[in-house]
């Protein structure tokens, strides 16, 4: 299973799923594919700002997602 982000998604959906990489690392994902091929397309307006997050190993939870409390 491997992860994606979209920060356009992110902000449509308002949601992130929260999982544990293969480095037991946390990372938040949009979408979910059961191969290393993006779900988006690239011409679309999710695929121009999407990224790989790579291989997965363990769903944590969803979070709901607010872009007031993102700061740059």
């Amino acid at each position: 299973m491997f992860g994606w982000y979209s920060e356009s998604i992110a902000r449509e959906k308002q949601k992130v799923y929260i999982y544990k990489d293969k480095n037991d690392t946390t990372v938040l994902c949009t979408a979910i594919s059961r191969t290393n091929e993006c779900p988006y397309l690239e011409e679309s307006v999710f695929g121009s700002d999407v990224i790989s997050i790579g291989e997965l190993k363990e769903y944590i939870s969803t979070m709901e997602y607010d872009p007031r409390n993102v700061s740059y």
